[in-house]
């Protein structure tokens, strides 16, 4: 993918959110419950940093930790805040990081399939390598856009890519926000790419999983992928 293609679809990304935040504020109120899962990885004391942090509602997740949600969109910061006055919420790029966070324990729960081109996810992760400790933990999910809903967008991503000669990057689908209209960019990861791409570029991993409502089930059967893994 060209750069320029890249950066019109991290202004799309950011756009198509602002459009949507506050309704999509309305459907993020809970907590997932594969984020039980997550839990082993939290200890009292931890710095903690949420990439991607959306309408704050991670930060229900902790206590008894440094927490801080960042997220690009000021709209989203702006939302977080107020839904969580006591959590601390920073405008901030994972991109272009405005300040060195020196984390224990990473989070980016369904934000990194937002990221478009290798070049910018392999530069994303070299960011988040570098603002975690020695030995930290990042934890990670993304949808699994193999499953069954949303097959016809992958399909039609592989017609865009051939259609538009490699404009685009295999698997990057445009999955719509209801009737609203927007677009919503994603890349598709198989478990072997995303596997592929953390383990090389400085982290280890830990484990690889895939949930549906909660429960770990197969890849094909599930709608997330969950990775965890600790800097090397």
């Amino acid at each position: 993918m060209k750069e320029k293609t890249a950066n019109q679809l991290l202004k799309k990304v950011e756009e198509d959110y602002t459009k949507i935040a506050s309704e999509f504020d309305q459907t993020r109120k809970w907590l997932w419950p594969e984020f039980d899962y997550f839990k082993k990885y939290i200890k009292k004391g931890q710095k903690i940093l949420d990439v991607g942090c959306g309408n704050g509602r991670l930060s229900k997740l902790f206590k008894d930790v440094d927490y801080i949600g960042i997220d690009n969109n000021k709209m989203f910061i702006d939302i977080a805040q107020k839904n969580y006055s006591s959590s601390k919420f920073v405008l901030d790029n994972l991109l272009k990081f405005k300040s060195a966070y020196h984390s224990d324990l990473i989070f980016s729960i369904a934000a990194f399939h937002h990221i478009p081109s290798t070049t910018l996810r392999k530069k994303s992760i070299q960011n988040l390598h570098k603002n975690l400790k020695s030995e930290g933990v990042l934890i990670l999910t993304v949808w699994n856009l193999f499953q069954k809903r949303y097959r016809k967008y992958i399909f039609k991503a592989i017609l865009k890519y051939l259609l538009t000669f490699g404009k685009y990057d295999w698997n990057d689908t445009f999955i719509p926000w209801g009737k609203s209209g927007v677009k919503r960019y994603y890349h598709a990861f198989t478990p072997r790419e995303i596997w592929s791409i953390f383990e090389n570029n400085g982290f280890e991993i830990i484990e690889i999983f895939y949930t549906r409502k909660g429960e770990k089930v197969s890849f094909l059967n599930s709608h997330n992928i969950c990775l965890i893994c600790r800097k090397k």
